[in-house]
């Protein structure tokens, strides 16, 4: 009679293997999808950075054109410490265009690698006064 008393933990063993593998396979999605969260959050901030960016200079444009409605002028407006050759960039360039009683307001925000786009077309009057205004943002890749 053999005694089969010894051999009893050899089928444990496959099981453990397994198990093992499974925890290791979730561990690294999970590392995975983390990354993957973290870089879209990155990127969503950089964005959202730029449109505002791009705002302020649409804005300060507007405030210049209030000021003189004959101004056709291009702008950069710093607003990270080094401008837009800081490894964290943050700066706004804008261009402001003028035709009989129409100005067209192109401004363009960069963080970093990330660049929005808005232009505003504003009508002024005779004397000076902006009268209507309409902003959209761009969408080339420019």
């Amino acid at each position: 009679m053999r005694n089969f008393h010894h051999q009893s933990g050899i089928a444990s063993l496959p099981t453990v293997m397994v198990l093992s593998l499974m925890i290791i396979i979730i561990g690294i999605l999970i590392t995975t999808l983390s990354f993957n969260e973290n870089s879209t959050a990155g990127s969503w901030n950089k964005s959202a950075r730029a449109l505002s960016y791009a705002e302020i200079g649409a804005k300060d444009a507007l405030m210049k054109l209030a000021r003189d409605k004959n101004i056709a002028t291009s702008t950069e407006l710093t607003l990270v410490a080094g401008g837009c050759s800081a490894p964290f960039a943050g700066c706004v360039s804008t261009v402001i265009a003028t035709s009989t009683g129409k100005t067209t307001i192109t401004s363009a925000g960069r963080v970093e690698e990330v660049t929005r786009r808005i232009t505003v077309e504003s009508s002024v009057d005779a004397a000076g006064l902006i009268s209507s205004s309409t902003w959209q943002e761009l969408n080339d890749p420019r």
